[in-house]
């Protein structure tokens, strides 16, 4: 060719990459193999009604990630007022207090401040 051409043998994708700073990724940042964002399915029924059938839940954990937050968005879920609901039993009355204590498929009893009623 006479005329230079510094981007003759070079890909606009790299040199747009460079300008943001944006560089070659390593093989476990790439999104193919990052695992896929963690979902846990549970069913919730209120407290004080046992003939409720619970209801499932899909718990998005990278969405909600603290107990905190979980708990209100189950309260919203199950039609509780705001900040109304305030504690999560498993089915044998053992309160839950971290997120990592809930198990998939399993079913959990939302409470406010009243006493836990299992009947």
């Amino acid at each position: 060719p006479s005329s230079y051409d510094p981007y003759s043998n070079v890909s606009y994708t790299r040199i747009n990459k460079s300008r943001r700073r944006d560089g070659l990724r390593s093989e476990q940042d790439r999104i193919y193999n990052r695992p896929p964002p963690v979902v846990k399915k549970i069913f919730l029924r209120p407290n004080q009604d046992a003939q409720f059938k619970p209801k499932q839940f899909i718990w998005r954990v990278w969405r909600i990630p603290r107990l905190k937050s979980l708990i209100q968005e189950a309260g919203e879920f199950l039609g509780y007022d705001d900040g109304v609901a305030e504690c999560l039993y498993d089915m044998n009355g053992r309160l839950i207090q971290n997120e990592n204590e809930i198990d998939n498929g399993q079913t959990y009893i939302l409470a406010g401040m009243e006493p836990l009623n299992m009947k």
